[in-house]
């Protein structure tokens, strides 16, 4: 009832997919703030670890909603246009189903995207 249409099989492989899209992303960030970026502290500090243990646990826990409702929300997500004009019966939109490259692409994405509200945030939080 949960998982919406998928078995738990392919939840656990759409999910891994796209823990994995989340890990790779995280750990180019990663590379990149202590490679490339100057005003990264050379020390460490709990407000960064905080940051970045937030994104990841906050990451995990949408990327499971939303490859357990990938369906529901799927025209949203990934526009389905018919060369010819078709009638879907009894009312039904068009769905698409998640696949482990979209499931991969949804983690780069979805880690983005909490990237910057952890980001928003914390600046929001200084700021007080």
């Amino acid at each position: 009832m949960l998982l919406s249409g998928i078995t738990q099989k392919e939840f656990v492989a759409f999910y891994l997919m796209g823990v994995t899209g989340i890990v790779v992303r995280f750990l180019a960030d990663l590379w990149y703030g202590i490679r490339m970026d100057r005003n990264t502290p050379y020390h460490f500090q709990w407000s960064y670890f905080l940051k970045g243990f937030l994104r990841v646990v906050m990451s995990l826990i949408v990327m499971a909603f939303v490859v357990a409702r990938f369906q529901e929300f799927s025209h949203l997500l990934v526009d389905i246009n018919f060369p010819n004009p078709t009638r879907v019966s009894d009312g039904n939109v068009p769905v698409a189903g998640i696949t482990a490259g979209s499931a991969f692409l949804l983690g780069l994405g979805l880690d983005e995207v909490l990237k910057k509200l952890v980001g928003l945030g914390d600046r929001v939080t200084k700021r007080r």
